[in-house]
């Protein structure tokens, strides 16, 4: 008698959004939970108070994005 095992199966897959941190669009959730895993879409260095880009310094930019990544 042989087994079956189904190696196709689907991981359970549960968006995440918060309202804490601008999102870039409607379309995408901000985070993509799965399994082990979770997929952070293009987090921009954007103010979440005023929803407006830092400042037009890279390094500034690239701060905020991790405190943006850090409260998703």
């Amino acid at each position: 008698m042989l087994s079956t095992v189904n190696f196709f199966t689907m991981p359970t897959r549960k968006n995440f959004n918060t309202s804490k941190v601008a999102r870039m669009t409607e379309v995408f959730p901000q985070a993509v939970i799965t399994d082990h895993f979770i997929f952070l879409s293009g987090m921009p260095g954007i103010d979440p108070i005023s929803g407006k880009v830092i400042s037009d310094d890279f390094e500034d930019q690239a701060r905020q994005c991790f405190l943006n990544i850090k409260t998703v």
